[in-house]
C-alpha cells in the first residue's frame, strides 16, 4: 500500500474527547487527526481518576467535554473546551474555558499514533490503546472490504459506542471509507 501520505507534520498536542457519540464528536475526532492532534476517545461516564490517567498518559493539551458534564478539575492542566448544542444554523459551539493557557507545539511523524482509545478497565484501571495512521486503510481493506464486503449499498448498525474500537470502526470508519450509511 502506498504510504506517500504519511509525512511528518506539526501539531499542538493531543486532545481528550469526553463526549457522547454525536456529529460533533465525529467532527472533532476527524479534525484532531487532520491537524496532527492525537484524540483520545472516552465515555462521559469515566471517573475523574480515569480521565487524569488518560490525560497524563496521552500528553493531551485539550479536553473536550459536553455542556451537561463539564470537568472543571482539569482546567489547570489542559485547555478545557465545552461542546454545546448549537442553534439550527450553528450546530457546533465551542467555549474555551481557559484562554490564557500556553499550547506547546511538536513535530509528529505520521507513522505514530493517529488516535487512542481507553480500554474498559475490566482488569483494573482502564489503559490507553494506541492506533496508528496506517490502521485506517488497512483495517478497512482487510475486514470491511475483503471479509464483510461493505459497499455503498449497505447500512451499518452498531450498538457499541465510538469510544470502543468495534464501535468506532462500525459507526465511523467502515461507513466513511466505503460510502455505507451508519
Amino acid at each position: 500500500m502506498d504510504r506517500e501520505y504519511l509525512k511528518p507534520y506539526r501539531c499542538m498536542g493531543g486532545a481528550m474527547l469526553v463526549l457522547d457519540d454525536s456529529p460533533a464528536c465525529i467532527a472533532l475526532f476527524l479534525a484532531c487527526i487532520q491537524y496532527g492532534m492525537v484524540p483520545v476517545l472516552t465515555t462521559p461516564l469515566s471517573l475523574d481518576a480515569v480521565l487524569e490517567k488518560g490525560l497524563t498518559t496521552s500528553d493531551a493539551t485539550f479536553l473536550f467535554t459536553s455542556e451537561h458534564k463539564e470537568r472543571e478539575g482539569f482546567q489547570d492542566q489542559v485547555y478545557t473546551i465545552t461542546v454545546e448544542k448549537g442553534m439550527k444554523n450553528d450546530p457546533l459551539c465551542l467555549t474555551l474555558k481557559n484562554p490564557d493557557a500556553e499550547i506547546p507545539e511538536r513535530f509528529v511523524d505520521a507513522e505514530e499514533s493517529a488516535y487512542f482509545l481507553m480500554t474498559s478497565g475490566s482488569s483494573g484501571i482502564p489503559k490507553i490503546v494506541m492506533h496508528s495512521h496506517p490502521a485506517f486503510p488497512d483495517t478497512n481493506q482487510n475486514y470491511a472490504v475483503d471479509t464483510l464486503h461493505i459497499s455503498d449499498q449497505d447500512r451499518i448498525y452498531s450498538i457499541s459506542k465510538m469510544c470502543f474500537g468495534y464501535g468506532l470502526a462500525n459507526n465511523l470508519f467502515f461507513s466513511l471509507l466505503n460510502g455505507a450509511t451508519a
